[in-house]
């Protein structure tokens, strides 16, 4: 039933008439709700890529939109931009992998929550820069290897191998015998090189042990 009220203008009145409950005034439709007609697509991208995630949605102006992270709101930031528009951009690293991503939109006449969208990141092998190289150390001697990597997704971990057989303990770097004797020449190491995107085996370095000097002076 409408609420009508008398009131009083000096020596008139004016009757003002309402519906009686709250919302758009009469004779003014209320604002048309946000309605996602595009929803945000999965997405794959490498380690340390960018993802771009994008929403199309229709309703009364403004529409305000918020992207979120397993439920979690975004904010711009480094790595992070355009959270809070139809359209987001991130560098993704690996631990972004399997994440869901979604955006509200709202308006004045409330708001709705999209679909989520997957985003997977694969990860990347690093490339070796420096190989194990062939070494020559006199009988007694310490034989040093190692290898240099760059980029790849973290983390990495090292197994270095004499003739294709594990070497216990090995998993640095760097791979030092302590004391080579003449029965190591011609060993042949290797190191794997391993990280979430596989194995990369390094080149093959040889050992040559040559006598000392007081070895060859017995000798004679």
């Amino acid at each position: 039933m409408a609420d009508c009220r008398a009131i009083s203008v000096l020596t008139g009145s004016l009757s003002v008439c309402g519906s009686g409950s709250s919302g758009a005034p009469a004779g003014i439709p209320a604002p048309v709700p946000a309605a996602i007609t595009a929803q945000p697509l999965a997405v794959t991208v490498a380690d340390g890529g960018t993802p771009n995630f994008t929403v199309v949605a229709t309703g009364a102006a403004p529409l305000v939109y918020q992207w979120q992270r397993n439920g979690v709101a975004l904010i711009d930031a480094v790595g992070i931009v355009g959270a809070l528009t139809q359209a987001l951009t991130l560098i993704a690293p690996y631990a972004f992998n399997g994440s869901q991503i979604a955006v509200s939109v709202s308006n004045a006449a409330g708001k709705i929550l999209s679909g989520a969208a997957m985003l997977t990141v694969t990860a990347v092998a690093p490339s070796i820069v420096l190989q194990p190289a062939n070494t020559s150390v006199t009988s007694g001697s310490a034989a040093s290897f190692s290898v240099t990597i760059k980029g790849g997704t973290s983390p990495e971990t090292y197994q270095w191998k004499r003739d294709g057989s594990v070497i216990a303990g090995a998993t640095a770097a760097s791979y030092t015998l302590a004391a080579a004797a003449p029965s190591d020449s011609g060993a042949i190491f290797t190191v794997d090189v391993i990280n979430p995107a596989g194995i990369l085996t390094s080149a093959s370095a040889t050992l040559t042990v040559m006598a000392s000097a007081l070895m060859l002076l017995i000798r004679k």
